[in-house]
C-alpha cells in the first residue's frame, strides 16, 4: 500500500514537472523506471535507517521482543540459529550462567547455499564465550537435545523453497530438548516464501514442536510506515512454542 501510494505520487510529480517545464509527453514513460528505482532505493534506505540506533533502534526492539517471548532462565543453553547478531546474543545471555551459541546462517550475495559449518555433530559447549560460527541450518552440528531454547530472527526466509525451510525447522527442533522453548520471527506472511500459515504450523508440528502463540509483529509493537509494509516487515510474525514431550508417530 505504501509503495502504491508512492508510485501514484511519483507519476503525479512527473506530470506536474512535464507541465511546468514544458517537456514532451513522450519522455514520461522513459522517466518512470528511473523514478520507481529511486523510490525503491529510498524506501530501503529509510527502512535500514529505522532499524539502526539513530532511527528508533527497531532492531534492538525486535531483539527485546524475542528474548521476552523466549523467557530464558539462568543456566540455560540457548542457540541463536542463526542471525549471528551480537546484540541478540548479549540480550539472551543476561541471565546468570546462560550460555549462548550464536550461528551465522545467512546467505551472502551471490551465494546459492547456506554457509557450511562443521560436519560432525557433538554436544553443545558448556562454558566460555564463542565467536559467531558459520553453519548450515539444514544440518546443525549439534547432537539431539543439546539446547534448552532456540531462537531464530529473520533467517528462515533465506531457505530456497518450502522443502529447505521445512528441513531447517526440523533441525532447530532436533537440537532442542524435550520441553525446551523456541521463538521464531520471520516473514511468515510472505506467500512467495511460505505456502501458507497452516502449512508452516503443520511443518512445526511435524518437526516435534507445539505452538503456544502466534501473532503478527505489527500487533506486538508499533512500526513506522517505512517498516510496516510489504517491502520491509509488514509480513513479519512471531511464533513461540515448546518441543513436545510426547513421542512422535
Amino acid at each position: 500500500m505504501l509503495f502504491g501510494c508512492a508510485c501514484c505520487c511519483a507519476v503525479l510529480a512527473l506530470l506536474l514537472g512535464a507541465l511546468l517545464l514544458d517537456l514532451p509527453v513522450w519522455i514520461l514513460p522513459a522517466l518512470v523506471p528511473s523514478v520507481l528505482l529511486c523510490l525503491l532505493a529510498g524506501t530501503s534506505a529509510l527502512a535500514a535507517h529505522r532499524l539502526g540506533p539513530s532511527g528508533g533502534g527497531y532492531t534492538h526492539r525486535i531483539h527485546e521482543l524475542l528474548v521476552g517471548a523466549l523467557g530464558p532462565r539462568p543456566g540455560w543453553r540457548v542457540l541463536d540459529a542463526g542471525s549471528g547478531d551480537q546484540d541478540l546474543a548479549g540480550r539472551l545471555s543476561c541471565e546468570p550462567g546462560t550460555l549462548v551459541v550464536s550461528l551465522d546462517t545467512r546467505r551472502r550475495p551471490g551465494r546459492r547455499r547456506f554457509p557450511r559449518g562443521p560436519r560432525a555433530r557433538g554436544p553443545a559447549p558448556v562454558a566460555g564465550d564463542l565467536p559467531v560460527l558459520p553453519a548450515d541450518p539444514c544440518r546443525l552440528p549439534f547432537s539431539d537435545g543439546s539446547f534448552d531454547a532456540v531462537v531464530s530472527c529473520l533467517v528462515l526466509h533465506d531457505g530456497r523453497g518450502p522443502a529447505e525451510i521445512e528441513q531447517c525447522l526440523e533441525e532447530m527442533l532436533r537440537v532442542l530438548r524435550e520441553g525446551g522453548r523456541f521463538a521464531l520471527l520471520d516473514l511468515f506472511g510472505d506467500t512467495h516464501r511460505y505456502p501458507s500459515i497452516p502449512w508452516l504450523e503443520g511443518a512445526i508440528r511435524d518437526a516435534g514442536g507445539r505452538i503456544s502463540r502466534r501473532e503478527r509483529l505489527g500487533e506486538r509493537m508499533s512500526l513506522p510506515m517505512s517498516l510496516d509494509n510489504r517491502l520491509a516487515l509488514g509480513r513479519a510474525g512471531l511464533i513461540v512454542g515448546e518441543k513436545d514431550t510426547l513421542p512422535r508417530p
